[in-house]
């Protein structure tokens, strides 16, 4: 299945920065790998689901609900992508007490974009 469905680019879960990888010991990185394979599979559904609700908008016919399938539907989705966030804010609480007190101080205010502690992490 995993296979069969490519995720959606902006719904890709956030890739530890290289930065912070370097910094940290082998523990919390596997932790880390644990934790991301659960948000890639969250973020692939969201992009069936959103998938789905577009077949479904777009075929639309006379005298069908619509709005009875996409509601649920939507709303999966709305929680599915609470669970990536709040997974994506458990990876930074596991990674940011095990860093050095220097790079605690620089990822403590990041927020998450592609990379789990910002894009521009190494200008910082």
């Amino acid at each position: 299945m995993l296979q069969t469905y490519e995720c959606a680019q902006e719904l890709k879960a956030p890739e530890l920065n290289p930065q912070v990888a370097a910094k940290i010991s082998s523990i919390p990185k596997t932790r880390d790998r644990h934790m991301l394979a659960i948000q890639k599979l969250a973020t692939l559904s969201m992009t069936i689901l959103g998938s789905l609700m577009t077949k479904i908008y777009d075929s639309r016919k006379e005298g069908m609900d619509t709005i009875e399938f996409l509601e649920p539907l939507r709303d999966t989705g709305k929680l599915l992508a609470l669970l990536i966030h709040k997974q994506s804010l458990n990876r930074k609480a596991f990674i940011e007490p095990v860093m050095t007190k220097e790079g605690h101080d620089i990822v403590k205010e990041s927020k998450i974009e592609e990379f789990l502690f910002s894009n521009g992490l190494a200008d910082r």
